[in-house]
C-alpha cells in the first residue's frame, strides 16, 4: 500500500529531477550554438532573438518546476532509516547537479548577451562606415535607432562585465 506510492513518488521525482538537469544543460548547449552563430563573422547574422527568449523561457520553467519537485521531495514515508538516508543523500546530489546546471546556464546566456552586444557594435560599426561611404540607409538598422541601441549595447556590457 502505502511504502509503494512512496516509492513510487520518489522514483517519479528523482526520473524528472535528472531529466530537468539533462534538459537544462541542453538548453545551455543551445544557447553556445546561437552565441557562437553571433561570432561567427563570416556572414551576416543577428541572432534569433525569438529563438534564444524561447530557449531562456524554457530553461526556467524547467529550473522553477526542478526546484518545486526538491523541495517537495519524499525522503521518509515508510521506509527504512538507511533508506531514508539515502534518499536524503540523493536528494542533495539532484540539489547539487541542478545548481550547477543552472549557473553554466546562467553563465551560458551571459556570454550570449556579450556576444549579442559586440556583434550590434560591429553592426552599427560597418552601417556607420557605409553610411559614411553613401552605400547604405541607416534607417534600416533596427528602426533607425543607432545611437540609442548603442548606449543599450554599452549598457548591456557593462553589466555582463558587473556580473
Amino acid at each position: 500500500g502505502g511504502s509503494f506510492s512512496g516509492v513510487s513518488a520518489y522514483e517519479d521525482d528523482k526520473k524528472a529531477l535528472e531529466t530537468a538537469v539533462k534538459q537544462i544543460q541542453q538548453h545551455g548547449a543551445d544557447i553556445r550554438r546561437e552565441t557562437n552563430m553571433l561570432n561567427n563573422t563570416a556572414f551576416s547574422f543577428n541572432g534569433d532573438k525569438s529563438r534564444v527568449q524561447d530557449i531562456v523561457k524554457a530553461a526556467k520553467a524547467t529550473m522553477e518546476e526542478a526546484k518545486s519537485r526538491l523541495e517537495a521531495f519524499p525522503t521518509s514515508g515508510g521506509v527504512s532509516t538507511s533508506e531514508q538516508h539515502g534518499r536524503r543523500l540523493t536528494r542533495d546530489k539532484l540539489t547539487e547537479s541542478l545548481m550547477n546546471a543552472s549557473k553554466r546556464f546562467e553563465a551560458n546566456f551571459q556570454v550570449y548577451q556579450a556576444a549579442e552586444a559586440a556583434r550590434l557594435q560591429r553592426d552599427v560599426a560597418a552601417a556607420q562606415m557605409a553610411t559614411a561611404n553613401g552605400t547604405v540607409d541607416l534607417r534600416g538598422l533596427e528602426g533607425g535607432k543607432g545611437p540609442q541601441l548603442e548606449q543599450q549595447q554599452q549598457l548591456a556590457v557593462s553589466q555582463a562585465e558587473a556580473d
